[in-house]
């Protein structure tokens, strides 16, 4: 059984046992094989991609909703391009916050 760290990636450990694990596998008898039970990769992928059509998704509302009541693409940019740039700004104090 292999576990993770506390505080390592999960992503890059199960992509580097996945990779040793090909490697070995070359060198199993050939009636041999291996197997992996339990996994909790695919609901973190699946858990990021949902993340990231959530926030494109809102964008897409919010881009209507601002157009909607300013009736001008010009002034509705400005509020678009706010939102990734409060976003991150968020994400980089949150990181900044946890590290210290």
């Amino acid at each position: 059984m292999i576990y993770q760290s506390p505080g390592s990636n999960a992503l890059e450990t199960a992509n580097n046992v996945y990779a040793a694990m090909e490697v070995l596998k070359k060198s199993f008898p050939a009636d041999v094989d291996y197997s992996v039970p339990f996994e909790s990769i695919t609901i973190i992928k699946v858990s990021m991609q949902e993340v990231i059509l959530t926030l494109l998704k809102a964008l897409g509302l919010v881009a209507l909703v601002v157009f909607l009541f300013l009736q001008n693409w010009r002034s509705t940019l400005i509020p678009l391009l706010a939102i990734p740039v409060s976003i991150l700004g968020t994400s980089v104090i949150l990181t900044v916050g946890v590290y210290n």
